[in-house]
């Protein structure tokens, strides 16, 4: 009998999901109302960004830190807090301005601009 189980088929379906999702390009306008706007302007949201920015400040004088690792982390992990917090706070600026879903590469320019922010500060 031929290997030609599920597994393979949902993998290629997910590679190219992926891929959809990556290559979209960056919505600047989202990024910078997520971040400039409204997470620096929000204090349980600027909390933990400070929280951020004090594991980022410890692991760079202990000389592991990396910058893509940190980006990766702020926007997987901070960015979907900030995205669910913005669209319960203003729902209707959410769907005017930031649409019905963020791309994986506007969470990566909104992430960007969250890592200059703390470094800047």
């Amino acid at each position: 009998m031929a290997n030609s189980g599920w597994y393979g088929e949902g993998r290629r379906h997910a590679e190219a999901a992926r891929k959809r999702r990556t290559s979209s390009p960056a919505d600047e306008h989202a990024a910078n109302e997520l971040i400039n706007m409204f997470a620096v302007n929000d204090e349980s949201l600027y909390r933990t960004l400070m929280a951020w920015k004090a594991n980022f400040e410890r692991k760079k004088k202990s000389g592991v830190f990396n910058k893509e690792l940190a980006i990766k982390g702020l926007a997987n992990n901070y960015l979907p807090v900030v995205i669910n917090k913005y669209r319960h706070d203003f729902p209707d600026n959410y769907s005017e301005y930031i649409g019905h879903t963020v791309s994986q590469t506007t969470k990566n320019l909104a992430a960007e601009y969250a890592l200059r922010w703390i470094e800047s500060d």
